[in-house]
C-alpha cells in the first residue's frame, strides 16, 4: 500500500519535516524560508503543529483563530467643500469648477 498517493503529497510531506527540523533546531524564519523557498506563514503552521502536537491546515485553523477583518468608517467632512469632487489615491481632493 502506498502511503502517498500523489508526487504532491510525498512533496508537501517532506517540505514539512525538513522545516520541523528546522524550526526545532531553533533557526529563525527567514532563514528557513531563505533555505526552502517556502512563506513565513507556512513555518508559523508547522510550528504551531509542533507546539499543539497535532496539524491542523490553515482552513481549519481560519475557523476558530483567524480574527474577523475590520473596516473603518471613513470619516465625515466636517466643512462644505467647494467645487468637483476627484478621488485619488491621496484622498478626494476638491477642483474649481
Amino acid at each position: 500500500m502506498d502511503l502517498f498517493i500523489t508526487p504532491y503529497e510525498r512533496h508537501n510531506a517532506v517540505m514539512r519535516i525538513a522545516i520541523m527540523d528546522r524550526v526545532l533546531a531553533g533557526k529563525s524564519y527567514n532563514e528557513i524560508a531563505r533555505e526552502l523557498y517556502v512563506s513565513p506563514q507556512t513555518i508559523s503552521v508547522i510550528k504551531k503543529g509542533i507546539d499543539e502536537k497535532t496539524y491542523r491546515s490553515y482552513l481549519q485553523r481560519s475557523k476558530t483563530e483567524r480574527k474577523k477583518k475590520k473596516y473603518s468608517v471613513s470619516p465625515v467632512p466636517d466643512k462644505e467643500y467647494r467645487g468637483r469632487p476627484k478621488r485619488t489615491k491621496y484622498g478626494t481632493i476638491y477642483l474649481p469648477f
